[in-house]
């Protein structure tokens, strides 16, 4: 939590993961993770909060998550089109054959 650290600390953090966390640079903000953070973000405090005791524990956190690549994404979206195509098949086939009066199907096609 941002309100567990001073400003000074909260600054000289933000300041260290914009300039992109090198690992010499640790050792300046390595005390405040300690003295602010590592109560809670530790897998000690039982807490479903990622850890925060080590370098290597707050670099995977500081990953940019780039998200899906494009061929996971067609992938995907082709699976879903392909599924909703079936249902509306089917539905309309369903609708098409059912009793329902000729005017009242008409209408519900054309109308949307």
């Amino acid at each position: 939590m941002a309100t567990m650290a001073s400003s000074e600390d909260r600054n000289r953090v933000l300041d260290w993961i914009h300039n992109g966390a090198p690992s010499e640079g640790y050792a300046a903000v390595a005390p405040v993770f300690q003295n602010n953070c590592v109560t809670c973000h530790s897998p000690q405090s039982g807490m479903p909060i990622p850890p925060l005791t080590s370098y290597d524990n707050i670099q995977k956190l500081l990953k940019t998550d780039t998200g899906e690549n494009i061929v996971e994404l067609a992938r995907v979206s082709h699976i879903h089109l392909f599924g909703i195509s079936l249902i509306f098949m089917f539905t309309g086939a369903i609708f098409a054959l059912s009793e329902t009066p000729v005017w009242l199907r008409v209408t519900l096609v054309v109308f949307p």
